[in-house]
């Protein structure tokens, strides 16, 4: 089941749980509010964030234990716990720390956030053994550092009576008997060892004897044991003790993580297969694009399934859905009660996003057949009940779901029940979805303002449904074709045909040609919906490249204020220094003789730069800007930089960003299969080129650089799928006559320009 998929999603079983209780929501805020949530949480396991998934522990059994009154819990059973709480605190403290668009997520852990921290406390008295440590407590070191002295004392006195008593012994070593060390006696001999006998070999050949003179020792032995004991439950009570403190914080934790873990598991499984958020409508419109079954969707792949688009309740609201056997008739009923459910019960939807779910307050359904002999029920009564039910029942919000209404008795009859059942629906108002092969009872639907007729198409060439849903014109059954399909006598069939009605084999075909129409008109808007799809890709490309063009141009005209700006700073830095000087000379002929030699030179220079840019660049001539690698006219020269049209557009740039170039267009760069060098030699186009060819192109450009002393080139091969890329930075990597590499800055190109730095 669709639960059961779910569920699987999900780190613990408190989510697998939680998943299976899971309901739709007739409250539009609960409703909206678990949707929220799921958005977040797909949303973060998207992002950069890591959440912290906790082991699949489940706490309960140990609170069982604490309510029915355990005095302490066990090793296992704290080491367990303290895991848990641990986790738990590892989540609660995640979500807690989420903010912005995460703000409800950052709610929801509460309780989990104020758990005690309990796994601290554990692993401080136990070790990753599972044993207490002698540290735990001061009385449990003392009463374990008595014990290993005393232990030690009791292998000497064990040791020195084997030693004086060995000839009457079946082995000289000792062992233990209920906590306390005896030794092996002969049975023969066990006169000769005075003492406590404890037990005896299975063979009865040896006897088990605790010497009298280790008796004392044996006692205080057991002593510490019990003293250590007593000690270890305490320790295990306190902690035992904190759980006990906390016990509802643990008991609403668990809830929490339940739901937490329900959450993750809608999230995953909603982002595994690409499942939308549902958007409601505060009336009974009904508008599905691209909806499928999930079951399908999870089996076939998303690929793999025809999605389906319906809409229903603006001015009809019933819609009977004819066609072929096995067309999917009511796999498409089952689709919508499930994608329906599924908003309901706060999960994404396998639809497109702008699909709209109407206010429902109730389902009906009668998909299937449910004859029972145990009930004494046929097919038809089965049915008629249902039917029943949603008559009687259904609301203007409800939605009835009936798979071919009107069979399972005589035909004539079962379209008599079918046509007033509908009718009644309609005149109620209930947004209903029924299926049928009833010829008539499509008619008597054509025929009714409140109903619409749908098919589902059958691709006559091959003989076999499509699967695709058509709105506003029934459908035929094909059932001579699809009967000749799998291999029915085509003289029976012929035969057949004339038993039926001319006027309904006519209709058929009429149907048929309809069907054909409406599968060419679709055809031909998918075509229309594609080619505006890629017109208004193709508008929002340019517009960015426009933009980034506009934006790159404001990044012109503040380089150039700001080159202004430091010559100005730079001058008046000068004159302030000569001004200083002729104070400090008290303005001697010499330094005011100097000064404006100084002034002089600089304004020479300054003009000569000038006359040289004006000179160099003049209105009508053609540039080329080093940065954006586009050719352009001049139309108008500024104090430091020039206006240049471009083909579709004007950019400002710096005098020193520009280069004259030829008023010759076959000299502008082109995406081309060909490489182009300009005069300077320090570039090379390769976009167009095939790998191999572009190798080759590359290393005699490299070989003219060392040749023309050339420092830095650019090799130009485009963004793209990344070939050329890679083969130009394999190649430069194994060349010697190369210092360094990288890819161009954004100003240089990007990822789709190699900058080369060449060893001089």
């Amino acid at each position: 089941t669709l639960k059961e998929i779910v569920s699987s999603y999900s780190f613990s079983i408190l989510g697998r749980e939680g998943v299976h209780l899971l309901i739709p929501l007739v409250d539009r805020k609960e409703r909206e509010e678990r949707l929220g949530l799921v958005k977040e949480f797909k949303e973060l396991l998207n992002s950069a964030l890591t959440f912290p998934v906790p082991l699949d522990e489940d706490l309960r059994p140990i609170l069982q234990r604490l309510k029915e009154g355990v005095y302490h819990l066990n090793i296992p059973e704290l080491l367990m716990a303290g895991k848990i709480t641990n986790d738990f605190k590892q989540v609660g403290k995640f979500l807690g720390k989420l903010h912005g668009k995460y703000s409800e997520l950052a709610k929801i852990a509460g309780n989990i956030s104020r758990l005690p921290d309990l796994n601290d406390k554990v692993q401080r008295v136990i070790d990753e053994n599972g044993e207490i440590k002698d540290g735990a407590s001061k009385e449990l070191k003392s009463i374990r550092d008595g014990f290993r002295k005393l232990h030690k004392q009791l292998i000497r006195n064990a040791k020195k009576i084997i030693s004086e008593k060995k000839k009457y012994l079946q082995d000289e070593i000792f062992t233990t008997r209920d906590g306390r060390i005896v030794i092996p006696v002969k049975f023969a001999e066990k006169k000769h060892i005075a003492g406590i006998v404890h037990g005896m070999s299975q063979t009865q050949n040896t006897i088990f004897i605790e010497p009298l003179e280790m008796v004392e020792l044996n006692n205080e032995y057991a002593t510490f044991r019990l003293r250590e004991e007593r000690e270890i439950k305490r320790i295990l009570r306190l902690i035992t003790e904190v759980l006990i403190d906390h016990f509802e914080h643990y008991e609403r934790s668990i809830e929490e993580m339940k739901r937490i873990d329900m959450l993750y598991a809608i999230a995953s499984f909603s982002d595994s297969y690409g499942f939308s958020e549902p958007h409601f409508s505060m009336d009974s419109l009904l508008s599905i694009r691209g909806g499928k079954h999930p079951l399908l969707v999870v089996k076939k792949g998303e690929d793999a399934v025809v999605p389906f688009d319906v809409d229903l309740g603006r001015e009809t609201k019933l819609l009977l859905i004819s066609g072929p056997n096995m067309g999917g008739k009511t796999v498409l009923l089952k689709s919508i009660g499930i994608i329906i459910l599924m908003a309901y019960t706060g999960l994404f939807i396998p639809t497109k996003n702008d699909s709209v779910i109407p206010e429902i307050d109730s389902i009906f359904a009668d998909i299937g057949d449910e004859q029972s002999i145990a009930m004494d029920l046929s097919t038809f009564s089965s049915h008629i009940r249902h039917i029943s039910t949603a008559l009687q029942q259904s609301t203007d919000k409800s939605l009835v779901l009936l798979d071919e209404i009107g069979v399972g008795t005589d035909p004539a009859e079962g379209m008599g029940i079918a046509m007033v059942a509908l009718e009644r629906l309609a005149e109620k108002g209930v947004l209903t979805f029924a299926t049928t092969h009833y010829g008539k009872l499509k008619f008597f639907v054509a025929g009714n303002s409140r109903m619409e007729n749908g098919s589902m198409q059958f691709d006559e060439e091959h003989s076999t449904p499509t699967y695709h849903l058509s709105m506003g014109i029934p459908g035929s059954s094909h059932g001579f074709a699809i009967a000749e399909k799998v291999g029915f006598p085509p003289d029976l069939i012929q035969k057949a045909k004339t038993y039926v009605d001319q006027n309904e084999i006519k209709t058929d075909e009429l149907i048929c040609s309809l069907e054909m129409m409406q599968r060419e008109t679709d055809e031909k808007i998918k075509t229309v919906e594609r080619e505006k799809s890629n017109l208004a890709a193709l508008i929002e490309k340019y517009e960015q490249k426009y933009q980034k063009l506009v934006s790159t141009e404001k990044e012109f005209i503040v380089d150039a204020k700001r080159h202004a700006e430091e010559i100005v700073l730079s001058t008046r830095r000068e004159m302030e220094h000569i001004v200083k000087e002729i104070r400090e000379s008290q303005a001697s002929k010499k330094y005011i003789k100097k000064a404006k030699a100084l002034i002089e030179t600089n304004l020479q220079v300054f003009e000569e730069k000038k006359e040289e840019r004006n000179g160099q660049l003049a209105v009508g001539d053609y540039v080329y800007s080093k940065r954006l690698k586009i050719k352009g006219e001049v139309t108008e020269l500024l104090d430091n930089y020039v206006r240049v049209k471009a083909e579709n557009f004007h950019f400002v740039a710096p005098y020193e960003t520009l280069e004259l170039a030829e008023n010759d267009r076959k000299q502008e760069p082109r995406e081309a299969a060909e490489t182009v060098t300009r005069d300077t030699s320090s570039e090379i186009h390769l976009r167009g080129l095939l790998a191999d060819e572009a190798v080759m192109r590359v290393t005699k450009f490299i070989d003219d650089a060392v040749l023309s002393g050339l420092s830095t080139i650019y090799i130009i091969h485009g963004k793209g799928s990344g070939v050329l890329r890679e083969a130009v930075s394999e190649l430069l990597k194994h060349d010697e006559r190369i210092k360094e590499y990288r890819l161009g800055h954004w100003d240089e190109g990007g990822s789709g320009v190699t900058v080369v730095q060449m060893k001089s």
